[in-house]
């Protein structure tokens, strides 16, 4: 190479190691490097698409996940503290609080106490922001302890015109899961589930629902999966302002707290 001209004024070939040799990196006409980019998936290597201009196409998926489908659009294991949620407990000492003592990642989650009041419920609740209606699922860890009698799980759409409700119950005093069309009644799904009261030993659970067309598509329990597509969404008029809302209740009949647990929580949208 001349030392005394640029770089650029001399004819350069470049090699790339394959794992076993050197081999030439190809260009095309214009000079342009010519690559297919790979990534490793359970030790098999699949190409990285790109779409029609040329961006790389990537799907954001939870850390913990139940079936790896839809787009997620909301996480929280509450690692960043209590955040949007806002929750309280009708019995003595009742709240909704961060927890250290119980976790499914990062270590922490975020307890619901019911306080003591012989008959006593958790709340929580919190709101992000609009999404435009699609099959949308709502995933999350839960652990709970001895006296805990139901926990209920609300996904609610507000459109400006109608409300949408996915509303399922884990019903742990009858060990089965439920689902309600009008936010009243309580339909048994046909289930084979263990629920276990010990805080440290967490749930899956995540529902599918089409917010378009207002029905129930899968439920996914503890790794098993359940068509519920011939239930319906509760919906309602509605003319407040757009938002994606989640609700969540605990109960509990004992003279002790109902402790539950919730972690990795995830919404997700364009499910199929």
């Amino acid at each position: 190479m001349n030392k005394d001209l640029p770089d650029y004024t001399e004819q350069v070939q470049l090699y790339a190691w394959n794992g076993t040799e050197l081999i030439p990196v190809l260009v095309d006409s214009n000079g342009n490097i010519v690559a297919v980019i790979k990534g490793d998936y359970s030790g098999i290597l699949k190409t990285i698409a790109i779409d029609d201009k040329g961006y790389m196409l990537i799907k954001q998926l939870p850390i913990l996940t139940v079936d790896r489908k839809g787009e997620v659009i909301f996480y929280d294991n509450f690692s960043n503290g209590i955040g949007i949620w806002s929750g309280t407990g009708s019995g003595t000492g009742g709240k909704a609080a961060i927890a250290t003592e119980a976790f499914k990642t990062a270590g922490f989650s975020l307890k619901m106490a019911t306080g003591v009041n012989g008959v006593s419920y958790g709340y929580l609740t919190g709101e992000i922001f609009y999404l435009k209606p699609s099959n949308m699922g709502i995933e999350c860890n839960i652990s709970f302890n001895n006296y805990v009698d139901y926990i209920t799980i609300a996904l609610h759409l507000y459109t400006k015109t109608q409300v949408y409700t996915l509303l399922i119950k884990i019903n742990i005093t009858e060990a089965k899961i439920q689902l309600s069309e009008d936010t009243v009644n309580w339909i048994d799904i046909p289930t084979s589930i263990s629920l276990v009261a010990n805080i440290r030993i967490f749930h899956s659970l995540k529902v599918v629902a089409d917010f378009i067309n207002g029905k129930y598509i899968r439920l996914i329990f503890d790794g098993t999966s359940y068509n519920i597509s011939d239930y319906s969404l509760h919906s309602t008029t509605d003319d407040y302002y757009k938002r994606t809302q989640v609700n969540i209740q605990t109960a509990s009949t004992s003279t002790l707290s109902g402790d539950t647990y919730l972690d990795s929580l995830v919404i997700t949208q364009n499910e199929p």
